[in-house]
């Protein structure tokens, strides 16, 4: 019965007080201590890391490392688990050398799965040996992210805020009630987040990413985003683009076979079987101009082609001086018809005959530009018409031109849609006298004059609505050809209808073309148009200002397709061009300004083809394209027949869509023909192209 007792005591620590066999377990037990401290200061000593080196650009090349933070956590958690084992594997031992029959347990390291913020990241390259034979960090038999991505990110972003208070100094007592004015403005607050990102890489081997983003571009098309998915050969789905994508249709008579690059959208290619299939959805961003021809030599001439639609009249710049309902035969007025005003003119009875017209214009919201300029009562007007601002005078012969008949002018700058507003006021002749009738043309005064009421009529505002008396009074028929650096000899034009732009006879009528319908063609030749008398301005107008120093110069610098009724594309019937059987477009004479250009303008039946040849400067060394914000590397210049090296033989501004030859005197002996084809983002088209479609 005393067998049992030493072991007892052994469990409860008391064996020394009975010598023997207590004393060599104790020295078993320092010994094992020991051994433990030599282990201990052994992985402490391995604690004692390099400091890592600062990050790199990372990929599936770049080597692996950890963190020295994770690394040290790596550690502590190991050496724990190792002093545990320890403890037990002493236990065992003690309990097998007093118990043969009791056999020593096995014990298993237990590694936990990392925690989510050791996921290992990519470093620069550096000395991973003191990692040797560390356990895995990955979960279930995971790899790490860099083993399955080559891919590189720069991010950087910026935010502003501020605060604005438009003010009008000094303030006057009536500008403290107006509602234009700026005297009681507070201060708005502004922010302005700005961020640009650039990445490319590949993700798994299949999916390819090339961004490069700025939102402080001016112009989104030039941002670039692009990623595509590359399927295995045997998958339905072989490629699928997100972005920027491309689409090349096969040849057809319903949809074009030159659509451009630079839509973004989805687009899909696979196979199901033997059968190949293509999908895109995207919406256009560029636009393709083809063969931009020059001549070059001592100077530069362009060979340029234009489509005008219908509704792309020239707006607010031409206008009546008069309501035209009170002229005969309205709206079949041709307005470079010499003739016909002056018989208009003379039809008029003398209170209403303009004599001597005088514009003026109000900037609303601005600082008047003549404080002491006339304060109207606006004719016309049904808001803002108290008779407080002051008008400015503008200058005949600089800021408008007035036709002879005083029936019509022409601004030489277009007015703000909403900010300005164009009043009109004439002199008449009564019994031999020059006068003034306030009640119908107004009080065309120069200055404000205290005590006298003032009267204008109105000509364009932006609260004008189809309908309104002076909602006729612009002209509605006038097309910009382009500046003087067009040559008028040159203008040719032809109008056609159709889907497919190529109807050129019209439908029905004694018309044999578009161009003889509308009062356009020669009158020998119903396929030739008559630039000479429909080409505005003419030789003999009186289109001459003279500067300060006895130089002259054009007043109206433009040139324009005028046609002969105010109203061309409406029906005969109603004073217009078009004879019965054809197509008619009223909706161009009661559409607001605002929608002209805009996604809700009238849908165009005609369409105006101008070629003509444009001047450029003396220079042969470089070419203006007209464009701008062009597609990089889109362009393909040919001359003579042989095309030549981007870099080598010349190089493109795309921002500003200038070409430069590098060797311009060996380039142009003599004057040649330079073809240029280039891509365009089209940063002032209204309305956005969508491209739907599927091929197999």
């Amino acid at each position: 019965m005393r067998a049992p007792i030493p072991l007892l005591l052994v469990l409860l620590g008391l064996a020394p007080a009975y010598g023997g066999a207590g004393s060599v377990l104790h020295a078993q037990e320092r010994g094992a201590r020991l051994r433990a401290d030599a282990k201990d200061t052994a992985i402490i000593r391995q604690l004692a890391l390099p400091t890592p080196p600062g990050l790199e650009p990372f990929g599936r090349l770049a080597r692996l490392r950890l963190p020295a933070s994770a690394v040290a956590m790596l550690q502590t958690d190991s050496l724990r688990r190792d002093l545990a084992r320890r403890e037990r594997l002493l236990a065992a031992a003690w309990l097998g050398a007093r118990d043969r029959r009791v056999e020593a347990p096995t014990v298993e390291s237990f590694i936990p799965p990392p925690r989510q913020r050791l996921t290992t990241i990519a470093a620069g390259p550096s000395d991973t040996s003191a990692l040797a034979g560390l356990p895995s960090t990955t979960p279930g038999g995971m790899v790490p992210v860099t083993d399955y991505a080559d891919l590189s990110l720069k991010l950087n972003t910026r935010l502003e805020a501020k605060g604005e208070k438009a003010q009008t100094a000094p303030c006057l007592a009536y500008d403290l009630a107006a509602a234009y004015g700026g005297c009681r403005s507070p201060i708005a607050p502004s922010f302005n987040f700005q961020f640009n990102v650039l990445s490319g890489g590949v993700v798994a081997d299949r999916v390819h990413v090339d961004v490069d983003y700025d939102s402080q571009r001016e112009f989104d098309a030039s941002n670039n985003l692009s990623i595509y998915y590359q399927g295995k050969q045997n998958e339905v789905i072989q490629r699928l683009e997100v972005g920027n994508v491309t689409f090349a249709p096969p040849p057809s008579r319903f949809i074009t076979a030159g659509i451009p690059s630079g839509n973004y959208g989805v687009q899909a290619l696979g196979q199901l079987g033997p059968m190949r299939f293509r999908a895109i959805a995207a919406q256009q961003k560029g636009q393709l101009v083809h063969d931009a021809r020059f001549t070059v030599g001592d100077r530069t001439e362009r060979r340029e082609t234009r489509d005008i639609d219908d509704y792309q009249i020239e707006p607010r710049r031409f206008f009546f001086t008069v309501d035209p309902a009170i002229l005969a035969g309205y709206p079949r007025i041709d307005i470079l018809d010499r003739t016909q005003l002056r018989r208009l003119r003379d039809s008029l009875p003398p209170n209403l005959r303009p004599t001597h017209v005088y514009v003026y214009r109000l900037q609303i919201g601005s600082q008047p530009a003549n404080p002491n300029g006339p304060r109207f009562i606006v004719r016309g007007l049904t808001t803002a018409n108290s008779g407080e601002q002051p008008y400015e005078l503008l200058r005949e012969g600089v800021d408008y031109y007035m036709d002879p008949s005083q029936l019509w002018f022409a601004l030489v700058r277009q007015p703000s849609l909403e900010r300005d507003r164009i009043v009109v006021a004439y002199t008449v002749t009564v019994n031999g006298v020059e006068t003034t009738d306030p009640l119908t043309g107004g009080t065309p005064d120069v200055s404000f004059i205290p005590g006298k009421t003032q009267y204008a009529n109105l000509v364009y505002d932006h609260s004008i609505n189809p309908g309104d008396p002076a909602f006729r009074r612009e002209i509605r028929s006038a097309y910009r050809i382009g500046g003087s650096e067009v040559r008028r000899s040159s203008i040719n034009l032809r109008v056609v209808a159709g889907a497919a732009g190529d109807q050129e006879k019209p439908s029905a009528g004694s018309a044999q073309t578009y161009l003889q319908m509308f009062g356009l063609a020669q009158s020998t030749n119903p396929a030739a148009f008559d630039a000479e008398n429909r080409v505005w301005p003419r030789p003999n107008d009186a289109n001459v200002s003279t500067g300060p120093g006895g130089g002259t110069s054009r007043t109206i610098g433009d040139y324009f397709v005028v046609l002969p009724s105010v109203q061309p594309f409406s029906p005969t019937t109603g004073g217009g061009l078009v004879q019965p059987g054809n197509l008619t477009n009223d909706p161009i004479y009661t559409t607001p300004n605002e929608y002209l250009y805009s996604t809700r303008h009238p849908t165009a039946v005609y369409r105006l083809q101008l070629r003509y040849e444009s001047e450029g400067s003396g220079d042969p060394g470089s070419l203006m394209l007209g464009a701008i914000q062009l597609r990089r590397n889109s362009e393909r210049i040919v001359v003579d027949g042989v095309q030549l090296v981007r870099d080598l033989d010349y190089t493109v501004d795309y921002e500003l869509g200038r070409v430069t030859f590098t060797r311009p005197d060996t380039l142009f002996p003599r004057p040649r023909t330079v073809t240029v084809q280039y891509e365009e983002n089209p940063v002032f088209q209204n309305v956005a192209t969508n491209v739907f479609g599927i091929a197999s």
